[in-house]
């Protein structure tokens, strides 16, 4: 059986939902083993547990989203434990902190390395720090046999910067389809995202007041966490939005919350391939998004 080692530093939003995805998908498929880091989302404990009670190995490692030397050390040393005790046929990386990590790691010529960016970095960064970042990219894509892009949009800037056709492979993210769905007739609006500089959660604000202000039936459920979530909610209260604006946290099923919408907003500033999206779509709920690459190939506009 092939002995697959999945490799996740960016454990929640989207990233979460695609490992979740693989490994409960393909664990009776293949000899399964994955490597986390519970820094950024401590409750993902819970979903390690999940994965152990079903047979698939798992690996703590203290990798960290920002840049930091004496970090990426620590969790690079504790990876190349992990891939000795392991001896992996593949190594599929998700994500930049991930994707890096994976690419210095030594392993033996027989091991393939894939990755999935799940939406690069560096075309989001100003200069210097996007030549900087796309440099890194490009220096680094020798390591991989198999890039995996989420996205037409991603294909492309992996093929115009990183690497060349023959190392990509398109795989969109996909989503359940429930069993049925309900007419709505609440007027209630739903942002499934956490509270970071990509997810716009300003505009998100933004756009409630305006609404609220034409309409004070309106009402605006903000579904998640995330590193900025006390301003958002400071600054909710600011505006005087705090009985418009519903800061529920983060929710693990998302089911009800779709149920009970009349739209969801997507106010991100870059994206691969949203789950929110896909997840409205499932759920019969029309969405307002900005027309950003990943999200406007799969929203036609005034369908």
């Amino acid at each position: 059986m092939l002995r697959i080692l999945q490799i996740l530093e960016a454990t929640e939003g989207g990233t979460r939902t695609h490992m979740e995805h693989l490994l409960t998908g393909l664990k009776d498929e293949f000899d399964l083993h994955f490597a986390y880091s519970a820094r950024r989302n401590t409750l993902y404990i819970k979903d390690v547990e999940r994965y152990t009670e079903a047979g698939i190995s798992c690996y703590e490692v203290p990798m960290v989203r920002h840049v930091s030397p004496l970090d990426d050390r620590k969790a690079l040393h504790r990876l190349q434990e992990v891939v000795r005790q392991v001896d992996p046929d593949v190594i599929h990386a998700h994500s930049s902190k991930a994707g890096y990590l994976a690419r210095r790691l030594k392993r033996k010529k027989t091991c393939r390395l894939v990755y999935t960016p799940h939406c690069l970095y560096f075309p989001s960064r100003k200069q210097p720090f996007r030549l900087i970042y796309q440099w890194g990219e490009k220096f680094l894509s020798g390591n991989v046999d198999v890039f995996i892009a989420v996205s037409e949009d991603e294909k492309r800037n992996i093929l115009k910067y990183v690497a060349s056709e023959s190392k990509i492979v398109r795989i969109d993210n996909g989503v359940e389809i429930p069993e049925s769905v309900n007419t709505v007739r609440e007027k209630r609006i739903l942002f499934p995202a956490r509270a970071v500089p990509q997810k716009g959660w300003k505009w998100f604000l933004q756009v409630a007041r305006i609404v609220v202000e034409r309409d004070p039936e309106a009402l605006f459920v903000f579904a998640g966490e995330g590193e900025d979530f006390f301003r958002l909610k400071k600054k909710a209260a600011a505006c005087g939005l705090m009985e418009a604006v519903l800061l529920p946290g983060f929710i693990s099923d998302m089911d009800a919350e779709y149920r009970k919408a009349l739209v969801v907003a997507v106010t991100s500033r870059w994206e691969g391939q949203p789950y929110s999206v896909l997840e409205a779509m499932a759920y019969a709920r029309p969405v307002v998004a900005f027309d950003i690459p990943g999200v406007n190939e799969i929203i036609e506009d005034g369908r």
